[in-house]
């Protein structure tokens, strides 16, 4: 499932990547007003073939940029994330890349990422924002060359449902 909010733990002004914290609760927090829906679209027999889908119709934008937007922002550049848990605690993303896609939004990211858990998982998430709508998505696979392919499987995704949906 999606989660999280990425926030700068460096200065607003660094030139370089910072390091950031995903922090789900925060980050849904922040979108006051807001309609969301979450979906998850089943793929093939294998538990990682399937897509996190996440919509937010936002209300009249508030001054300053959206959540979304910082989002979009911070995890094009972050080089390292902390994930905020529920209940406490944290975990470290490893790994860290940011693929390039398309999504035709006028603010967007990807970033793909591994847990220290050991199983290898890489964890792909693509979203984009065209005018009041969100689309947040997420896949997983288990090997480095599917990632391109996955980022850019997310990416049509997210084309399509704003081409029917609109903005």
């Amino acid at each position: 499932m999606l989660e999280g909010r990425y926030t700068r733990t460096g200065p607003a002004t660094a030139p370089a990547a910072p390091g950031c914290i995903y922090d789900d609760a925060a980050y849904l927090a922040s979108f006051s007003g807001a309609a969301t829906l979450v979906a998850e679209i089943a793929g093939g027999p294998q538990a990682l073939d399937q897509i996190s889908l996440r919509l937010v119709s936002l209300p009249p934008p508030p001054a300053g940029p959206s959540p979304f937007d910082s989002r979009a922002e911070d995890l094009s550049r972050c080089s390292s994330i902390r994930e905020s848990l529920p209940g406490g605690g944290s975990r470290t993303w490893t790994a860290i890349k940011h693929p390039i896609v398309n999504t035709g939004g006028e603010a967007g990211y990807a970033v793909v990422y591994m847990l220290p858990d050991g199983t290898g998982i890489r964890h792909i998430q693509v979203g984009a924002r065209k005018g009041t709508l969100c689309v947040e998505t997420e896949t997983k696979t288990l090997s480095d060359a599917a990632v391109l392919q996955a980022a850019r499987g997310l990416a049509a995704t997210i084309n399509k449902v704003m081409a029917r949906v609109g903005s």
